[in-house]
């Protein structure tokens, strides 16, 4: 995806792990993705196969559910998906840009790795 911010800026969607991107999760379904999560963690001891559909499952829940957003990084508008796929965006209120909205809070660690 590529759009025009405001402002003037190209935002563009062409990688993971983008610092101004984010999926957001209406809380309405969150409990749903936590379940998909546990389900998934409880066919642990399953087969591979068992195992791969589970992992699915919940990829295809986060993104049918979960709507993408972006935050510009010269003014700082944020632009969030609809449900309809249109963009909304939310300017940020007084004279001092917030920029970094959607960094990550964690430090950069593995996720995956066992603790």
């Amino acid at each position: 995806m590529k759009f025009s911010c405001s402002c003037g800026r190209i935002i563009t969607d062409g990688a993971d792990g983008q610092p101004d991107k984010a999926h957001v999760i209406p809380d309405v379904d969150a409990h749903a993705v936590l379940d998909a999560i546990d389900a998934a963690i409880e066919q642990r001891g399953s087969t591979a196969h068992a195992k791969m559909a589970a992992s699915m499952r919940v990829r295809v829940l986060l993104s049918d559910i979960s709507r993408r957003a972006w935050q510009c990084g010269e003014c700082g508008r944020i632009w969030v998906e609809g449900k309809d796929r249109s963009l909304e965006s939310f300017a940020p209120e007084g004279q001092e840009k917030r920029l970094g909205i959607f960094n990550s809070k964690r430090a950069q660690t593995d996720l995956s790795a066992p603790t």
